[in-house]
C-alpha cells in the first residue's frame, strides 16, 4: 500500500479522480465516486477526496479501505477521525459484524453516514457459494 502515502504517486492518483470525475460527472448513473479497491489508505486518499468533494458535493464520495487500520483485511476501525467516506461500505462483513454496526457501534459513535455494502459475495467461474446467509 506505498502507493497510497507516497508523495510521488500523490499528483498521478490526483490526476485519476479528476479524469474520472470530468468524465463521467454527466451520466445519469453516476450516484457517486469511489476512491479505488484495495488499495490501502493514506493522504493521497485524502487528497482525492477532498478534491472531488470541491467539485462535485452533489454525490457521495465512498472508500472501503478508509476503514481499515492498514493495508489488509484486518477488522473495520469504525471510529477513525481521518476517515475520508461519506459511506460505511465494508467487504464482505458478516451478519454480527453488520448486527454489531446497527445496534452497538452506529448509536455509540453517532454514526450518522450510511452502511452499504460496497461488496457482499464474490465468485470465479461457477463458485458463488453461501449467498443463502
Amino acid at each position: 500500500d506505498m502507493i497510497c502515502r507516497e508523495h510521488s504517486f500523490s499528483l498521478p492518483n490526483l490526476d485519476r479522480a479528476q479524469r474520472m470525475v470530468v468524465r463521467d460527472q454527466n451520466h445519469p448513473c453516476v450516484i457517486g465516486w469511489s476512491l479505488g479497491n484495495e488499495a490501502g489508505y493514506g493522504a493521497n486518499h485524502a487528497m482525492m477526496y477532498n478534491w472531488i468533494k470541491t467539485y462535485d458535493s452533489s454525490r457521495f464520495v465512498q472508500y472501503e479501505g478508509s476503514n481499515r487500520p492498514v493495508w489488509g483485511q484486518l477488522p473495520h476501525v469504525y471510529d477513525r477521525v481521518d476517515s475520508f467516506t461519506d459511506v460505511i461500505c465494508p467487504m464482505y462483513p458478516s451478519i454480527d459484524e453488520i448486527i454489531e454496526w446497527a445496534y452497538i457501534t452506529a448509536p455509540k459513535l453517532n454514526e450518522q453516514r450510511p452502511f452499504i455494502m460496497c461488496e457482499y459475495a464474490h465468485a470465479m467461474g461457477n463458485s458463488s457459494g453461501s449467498l443463502s446467509d
